[in-house]
């Protein structure tokens, strides 16, 4: 059985870009996200090797990366 780490998929800036009704409240679609990800990341080691799992973990970072280029430029205005 692989070891579970939360800290294996960027999942914090991907909550980012969820809707206020979802991620207000401490975070909360953040917090699931990476509550859930690290038995998925066990779960695709398992059955399909150590190399699956880096590679989905790469495909997540990717895609975290790609979202923060789209989320709107707050510098300079009164945030609420």
């Amino acid at each position: 059985m692989l070891r579970r780490d939360p800290a294996q998929i960027p999942w914090k800036p991907a909550a980012a870009s969820l809707p206020v009704a979802i991620a207000s409240g401490g975070d909360t679609g953040a917090r699931a996200l990476s509550c859930v990800a690290p038995y998925i990341i066990g779960w695709v080691g398992d059955k399909k090797g150590l190399s699956a799992a880096f590679l989905l973990c790469a495909i997540a970072f990717v895609l975290t990366a790609l979202m923060a280029t789209q989320l709107p430029e707050t510098k300079g205005k009164n945030l609420e």
